[in-house]
């Protein structure tokens, strides 16, 4: 199994919930580009962003779309379980990959590196209500 099955492997035991929540995302100490999260799960997350986004976390030479190698960017979201105060991710994530959908308009999926334990409790029970909340 080649590194790139393994991550897929690794990211899909995880059940995925389909979201439109907003989100920054940066390379270390550059200034975060505005994206969108459009799966999440508790494993990573896959969001949407913009050409001038998607240049500005990845390298020129792994931003053909397709596997990503060695590339860690900073997250920040937040998570809003019923009758409770939002909770604030930063969080690091591996890059995995990037899909080009169009001129303008690019996919990439990271697995995160390092959640605290309370952040996956939140995690966790967020995904959680979001697919009892489908049923």
């Amino acid at each position: 199994m080649d590194i790139k099955q393994q991550h897929l492997k690794i990211d899909r035991q995880y059940q995925r919930i389909s979201t439109d929540l907003p989100c920054r995302a940066g390379l270390a100490g550059s200034k975060p580009s505005a994206v969108r999260i459009l799966n999440l799960s508790i494993g990573g997350l896959k969001f949407s962003c913009r050409r001038e986004a998607f240049h500005s976390l990845l390298p020129a030479d792994q931003r053909t779309p397709g596997r990503v190698v060695d590339v860690m960017i900073e997250l920040d979201f937040e998570l809003q379980l019923p009758g409770q105060p939002a909770t604030v991710f930063n969080t690091r994530a591996t890059v995995i990959h990037s899909e080009r959908l169009s001129q303008d308009e690019f996919h990439i999926g990271v697995q995160f590196s390092g959640l605290d334990a309370a952040a996956y409790k939140v995690l966790k029970a967020y995904i959680e209500e979001r697919i009892s909340g489908q049923r």
